[in-house]
């Protein structure tokens, strides 16, 4: 892609209005200007399909996630006070994803620009990006949502030292947003130092707090002391074996009996109760999750290496965040990373390498057809494009995987629960009705999950066109 500047620019009224749906004609003669009527750039022009396409200067597709510049610009507009929460992009109107396609960013598709006389529309610029914040005000207990105007400038500004342009902000009322790792090792400190359950674990034997795991949850809605007014957690307790060992499972040996309720805006215990003594689970290493503990430091022989190889490299093919997918080579292996940046709880910039992973997959058979007259038969493997990426959330593992199929261009969305059981312990013969024994002492207790997918298409899209949402 040519990296030449576009001496066109978008109007003051395009900059602070960005486009709908319901007005995609006048949006788009923002947006655009007739290639006939202004004088064209000094840059370097390509010729595609007999249509002169200019050099394009556009650094971010308009769905390319929040670079970690962007994501420093957009907090330091807020307020430095704030705990930051989530700091996501506002995905633009198809109108722009669709002008971004067919212009600025490959593969360019300038017949699907919109035409007067004859003669393509050649756009001058696309709308600013926009960051959306959820913000938690510790010192008020408010939780708000901001939309923060970034400008290519703060785009490219390192240190966050420039600020966007507030669009809107709103408090709202009786909500608390999710809990920041932060948080969960600040209240895990404040459990551990308060003086009665520092006694209340020494009746169970524990007199050393690193053993001790605190895992703060979000309180369910019993009653109205329950209601999200305030900021709540009631954690769980976990005990370790050895405080030296990184991989002894804490989360097979839990603590019963104990309520506690953390006031997390405040960070103190405002509720401690020690309401029963239950033993806890016995130590046992076959309850640890490493190969070599269990199974006596003996791997397994039974199973045979798999290797998956791709030789040639993958079919895919990617530029930025945008993927072409060919259809091609018959093996396996070859895999992709991208980097995702978050905010932290205090809006500092946290870069995890390697988060999300792109790579192909065998996916049994595709056809397959035998003569039986001939006996001649013929197969087609059919293989599917997996986005993926895992979340760690205390005990639990999510795994998130997008699969996009070659038959009949299906998606699907799966959702891989995996990580260490919820446990909870019990006293000698006791038995819980909603709950499945797994050790002497141990059991599971039954719940679920839910999970929610929107789907948010544009398949084919042109400039102009309406879209629906799914």
């Amino acid at each position: 892609m040519a990296t030449a500047q576009e001496k066109a620019t978008l109007s003051q009224t395009a900059s602070e209005n960005p486009i709908s749906s319901k007005s995609s004609a006048a949006a788009m003669a923002t947006l655009i200007h007739d290639s006939l009527s202004d004088s064209a750039p000094s840059a370097t022009t390509k010729t595609t399909a007999a249509t002169p396409v200019m050099s394009r200067a556009q650094t971010c597709h308009p769905l390319d996630p929040l670079m970690a510049a962007e994501i420093a610009v957009a907090v330091a507009t807020v307020r430095d006070s704030m705990r930051f929460i989530e700091v996501v992009l506002v995905e633009p109107d198809k109108n722009v994803v669709a002008l971004a396609d067919a212009y600025y960013f490959p593969p360019f598709q300038p017949s699907l620009l919109p035409k007067t006389k004859g003669r393509p529309v050649i756009p001058t610029k696309l709308p600013p990006r926009q960051a959306r914040l959820v913000v938690y005000n510790k010192k008020s207990n408010e939780t708000s949502i901001w939309t923060v105007e970034l400008s290519e400038v703060h785009a490219a500004t390192r240190g966050g030292h420039h600020r966007g342009k507030v669009i809107s902000s709103k408090v709202v009322p009786d909500v608390q947003p999710p809990m920041d790792a932060e948080e969960y090792a600040e209240c895990e400190a404040v459990v551990k130092d308060y003086p009665p359950f520092q006694e209340a674990m020494r009746k169970r034997g524990i007199v050393d707090m690193d053993l001790v795991m605190v895992d703060p949850w979000c309180v369910g809605y019993h009653s109205e002391a329950d209601a999200p007014r305030r900021r709540l957690a009631k954690p769980l307790i976990f005990c370790r074996t050895e405080s030296d060992c990184p991989l002894d499972n804490g989360y097979a040996r839990p603590v019963e009996g104990i309520h506690v309720l953390v006031d997390m805006q405040n960070m103190v215990v405002i509720e401690f109760e020690d309401r029963k003594l239950v033993p806890l689970p016995p130590a046992d290493p076959l309850r640890n999750y490493t190969a070599g503990e269990t199974r006596g430091g003996v791997d397994r022989s039974d199973v045979k290496p798999l290797q998956i190889i791709q030789p040639e490299g993958p079919s895919f093919r990617v530029s930025g965040h945008f993927v072409n997918w060919q259809k091609g080579c018959d093996c396996l292996g070859y895999i992709k990373y991208f980097d995702a940046h978050f905010t932290n709880f205090t809006g500092g910039v946290e870069t995890i390498e390697n988060c999300v992973c792109l790579h192909e997959e065998d996916h049994g058979i595709l056809w397959k057809h035998q003569d039986w007259r001939t006996g001649l038969a013929e197969v087609r493997r059919s293989r599917r494009l997996t986005v993926s990426f895992v979340c760690t959330v205390a005990n639990y593992e999510y795994g998130f995987f997008w699969h996009f199929y070659q038959a009949r261009w299906q998606i699907e969305a799966e959702v891989k629960l995996t990580g260490v059981l919820s446990l909870g312990a019990l006293q000698p013969g006791e038995a819980r009705k909603y709950g499945t024994m797994i050790a002497p002492g141990l059991y599971a207790p039954v719940h679920q999950h839910f999970f929610v997918a929107r789907m948010d298409m544009a398949v084919d899209c042109k400039p102009g066109e309406a879209f629906n949402q799914v």
